[in-house]
């Protein structure tokens, strides 16, 4: 979770931009960045992890805590989705991913940048050390669940891995939800997909989680609510959430598939382009859901770049135009 100080300081912000009346023109004015690596991830007094130092970015649907783990020469994202809601209906994060550098850049860094551009709702990250440069940039998509992550390099080739973990047990686990902690309830653990379903590409990684009941029903009951049941809809029965990340280059053979939580360059490279579909839906089956999927990672492969950034920006900068209130002093 974001730390109080951070969502205090992003509402101050927000307030400042929509009173100072501001286009998108200067916007980027009020970028936060940000010169030296924070250390995540922390831990809580009970020894759990915690990312309070991160930066996050979203689209209104999708989220994503990024921060550098400079240990393991990684940029991570700690990823949320609004709809990703669990067989208690409790808010699940979607799980943790790596783009892990090799050689580690971190052990060599002579300086260091992290942006919030607020003009396109992006993150950048440039990471000098003395014998390159490496850019890394992240944007989620504002018309469609997708987030695109690129990393260049100015002139030493590196080798990439993309691999996904998730923050829950792997096997079926015991859950209390912190609202009412007076109850538990067993919960499945998430699938990695393997091996990777037809048609999506060859070098993909898959994760979901799947609600196999509800409490709902029971929930009503309690509340003597029981004859409304049967005309009431139930949101979280065979609700299955998840994302799909598979690169964007082109051969997509450059990347091989390692196993289920990884995938990695084939030989070093000065630039890896990947993206992340992210997806909701109940469904009768998983493997419905995994159909979907699917479908949304295929739209997306098939489209133009040029074209899907040139959509997002226009709406950031429209979001940033019409959003304002003009304030004048006698």
């Amino acid at each position: 979770q974001l730390s109080r100080s951070l969502w205090r300081m992003a509402i101050l912000l927000v307030a400042l931009l929509l009173g100072s009346g501001l286009a998108a023109a200067n916007v980027a004015d009020y970028n936060v960045v940000w010169r030296s690596v924070t250390t995540e991830p922390g831990t809580n007094t009970a020894g759990q992890p915690t990312y309070h130092g991160t930066m996050p970015l979203g689209n209104g649907d999708v989220t994503a805590n990024i921060f550098v783990n400079e240990s393991l020469g990684a940029v991570s994202l700690l990823l949320g989705k609004q709809d990703a809601m669990a067989s208690t209906t409790d808010l699940f994060k979607l799980g943790l991913v790596d783009f892990i550098v090799e050689p580690n850049p971190f052990t060599t860094l002579t300086r260091f940048r992290q942006t919030l551009h607020l003009n396109n709702a992006s993150v950048s990250i440039n990471i000098e050390t003395d014998m390159t440069i490496i850019t890394v940039s992240v944007w989620i998509d504002a018309n469609s669940n997708t987030m695109v992550v690129s990393l260049l390099s100015s002139t030493t080739d590196f080798a990439i891995t993309a691999s996904q973990s998730t923050l829950r047990p792997a096997h079926p686990f015991v859950f209390t939800p912190p609202r009412h902690g007076c109850r538990s309830y067993g919960m499945l653990p998430d699938v990695m997909v393997d091996p990777v379903p037809t048609g999506f590409p060859s070098a993909s990684l898959i994760m979901y989680h799947r609600s196999n009941y509800s409490i709902v029903n029971e929930t009503l009951e309690q509340q003597g609510l029981k004859s409304v049941i049967n005309v009431t809809k139930d949101w979280w029965l065979n609700n299955q959430f998840g994302f799909a990340l598979y690169p964007l280059e082109d051969p997509a053979s450059r990347w091989i598939r390692t196993n289920s939580s990884a995938i990695s360059t084939a030989t070093n490279v000065k630039q890896a382009n990947l993206a992340l579909s992210f997806f909701t839906k109940q469904t009768p089956t998983a493997s419905n859901w995994l159909d979907l999927l699917q479908r949304q990672v295929a739209v997306f492969n098939g489209s133009q770049p040029a074209s899907v950034l040139a959509a997002h920006n226009a709406y950031w900068e429209g979001f940033w135009n019409r959003s304002h209130v003009d304030i004048s002093a006698p």
